[in-house]
């Protein structure tokens, strides 16, 4: 999750702000830009929740916290993504838990948390995809590089490579 903590990162290297961060709201979180929360706003990557609990992400704003755990051909912990609501909950503000995979499966660790499934091959693609269309995105060579060199990463992990390669 680097390179996306990276690009989701207002003060991030790409010098975009938050552009692509309103875009992942909008893209894979399925939050409109009217709802785009403002103020207080921070990424963080391996977040330490307690002792034994990092989260791969969380996206922490003045009223939501938008909790992200990632799995690339990795299990899960006993009661993960239960212990992540949980850890949530005790902070008194809403959240919303995305269990972010290659194919978008359902986590198995949920108890009776509400968790919304996303996936690489999906809605991480996509959101790359749209990055690259910014303005002035394509002024940036390194960036643009950098973002076309994980698409084929995510293209093989998630076999759309070979999908794209029989469609040719």
């Amino acid at each position: 999750c680097r390179f996306i903590y990276e690009l989701l990162s207002p003060d991030g290297s790409h010098n975009q702000g938050d552009r692509f961060l309103k875009l992942f709201f909008k893209t894979v979180l399925g939050v409109s830009e009217e709802k785009y929360p403002t103020g207080y706003i921070v990424v963080r990557r391996e977040a330490c929740l307690t002792t034994d609990s990092r989260l791969d992400l969380m996206i922490d704003t003045d009223s939501c916290c938008y909790l992200i755990e990632a799995k690339i051909n990795a299990g899960e912990q006993p009661e993960q993504i239960k212990r992540y609501c949980e850890w949530a909950e005790k902070l008194g503000k809403d959240y919303s838990m995305y269990f972010l995979t290659l194919d978008g499966h359902v986590s198995n660790t949920t108890d009776k948390y509400e968790c919304t499934c996303i996936s690489f091959k999906t809605h991480i693609i996509k959101w790359l995809k749209e990055c690259e269309k910014l303005p002035n995105i394509s002024n940036i060579p390194t960036l643009i590089g950098a973002i076309e060199q994980y698409l084929q990463l995510l293209n093989k992990l998630t076999g759309k490579e070979a999908q794209n390669m029989k469609e040719l």
